[in-house]
């Protein structure tokens, strides 16, 4: 009985780590092909705090903690072109 409790007490750390990974990077496709009861633990891990709807938009005041470990995304390029190079710059 003390082995069998030793070896519960022996968390595979990187294989949890790898798994919060996958959740986090997946969770769109996660998302997609669960069911109504995963869903709902999905959202609890990513919104602890629930999500709020005021009609317009949905926001949420807490975000899991694990997402603050990201990266912040790099600035997205707005696909437009510069408004100089087409036409000459004229003097202001």
């Amino acid at each position: 009985m003390a082995r069998a409790d030793a070896a519960l007490d022996e968390v595979d750390i990187e294989g949890l780590l790898a798994f919060a990974r996958y959740v986090l990077t997946n969770a769109d496709s996660l998302w997609m092909g669960s069911s109504l009861d995963q869903k709902q633990r999905l959202q609890a891990v990513v919104f602890p705090d629930g999500l709020r709807f005021d009609g317009h938009e949905f926001g949420t005041a807490a975000t899991c903690l694990a997402f603050k470990q990201l990266p912040e995304p790099e600035q997205a390029k707005n696909g437009m072109a510069s408004l100089t190079g087409f036409e000459p710059v004229l003097p202001p």
